[in-house]
């Protein structure tokens, strides 16, 4: 269960992150930005899992493995597009 959560957090942090820097230049609006990287690296985690195991074991791995990982850097992402809105606004 520790291995599963760990690779999940990796995965997360790796596709997140990147998503988020590769986007960084075409999306200027941070919010929207944090959105469309939870979005997804949903979808694409949601797609690999499924093509990998049966549905209902992907659902499960994906609600208590990935997803609240997912959250938490899209609460990290509108909290650091609020600051900049922040700093804008100043």
């Amino acid at each position: 269960m520790i291995q599963s959560l760990i690779g999940a957090f990796i995965n997360v942090i790796v596709l997140t992150r990147g998503l988020q820097y590769l986007l960084k230049k075409r999306i200027k609006d941070a919010r929207k930005r944090a959105y469309i990287v939870f979005i997804s690296v949903t979808v694409f985690d949601s797609l690999v899992l499924m093509i990998s195991q049966k549905s209902l074991s992907a659902l499960q791995v994906m609600l208590f493995y990935y997803g609240p990982f997912l959250i938490m850097w899209l609460m990290v992402d509108l909290l650091n597009a609020s600051k900049e809105n922040r700093k804008q606004d100043q």
